[in-house]
């Protein structure tokens, strides 16, 4: 399915990575209706600079403390393999430009993923149509058996909230997996599998 993207030293900056958004929704923020549009991004050295700065403002990524450790933040993101050259750890696309970014990590051929979605504006209200659309996005391309979502218990409550009003069921919990400011949380699995994504959303999409 063309699971994986390889890591561009030597590409320019910016966003997007082709001429056309591989998707676009009407957002209904509360400063009004924004039609926001969805670019893949290869991770140069570039781009990771810019998210480095988009990040920096949160306390953990991908449920990590990164502080101010840059090449810590890029492992996160980027892997060596046995020639030693680098490569991504996941797919990554950009909302508008870097307004937000939706990513896919922990990919287990085509049975299941990690899905993590980020707004650097702090902004989620509005939006959801727009994660929707990237799930089936995500699940017609690749053709993923289900999807998860892994909930540090540090979070906010809402984060848990937005998961489950997506549609992800809770699964379980990781005992003691994630360790921030000192102390070790557990993780919750949250997921939802394609034929429940279309069964709750598939009238927009005929039902595929």
């Amino acid at each position: 399915k063309g699971i994986g993207t390889l890591l561009i030293m030597n590409s320019t900056s910016g966003v997007p990575a082709q001429a056309e958004p591989i998707l676009s929704a009407k957002c209904h923020e509360k400063r009004g209706d924004v039609i926001r549009s969805v670019y893949p991004i290869a991770l140069t050295i570039d781009n990771l600079k810019v998210m480095w700065e988009k990040f920096s403002q949160f306390r953990t990524i991908l449920g990590y403390e990164v502080k101010d450790d840059f090449w810590l933040f890029v492992s996160l993101f980027v892997e060596l393999n046995e020639n030693e050259v680098a490569k991504a750890r996941g797919l990554y696309w950009s909302v508008d430009d870097f307004v937000g970014m939706f990513y896919l990590t922990n990919i287990d051929g085509c049975d299941d993923a990690l899905v993590h979605y980020t707004f650097f504006d702090r902004v989620f209200s509005g939006r959801q149509d727009l994660i929707v659309q990237m799930l089936h996005h995500v699940f017609s391309k690749y053709g993923f058996h289900r999807l998860s979502i892994e909930i540090p218990a540090f979070a906010t409550p809402y984060t848990k909230i937005a998961a489950q009003r997506l549609g992800f069921i809770a699964e379980g919990t990781k005992r003691y997996s994630r360790h921030f400011d000192g102390k070790m949380f557990h993780g919750n699995r949250y997921g939802i599998l394609k034929t429940e994504f279309y069964s709750r959303y598939g009238e927009a999409w005929n039902g595929k």
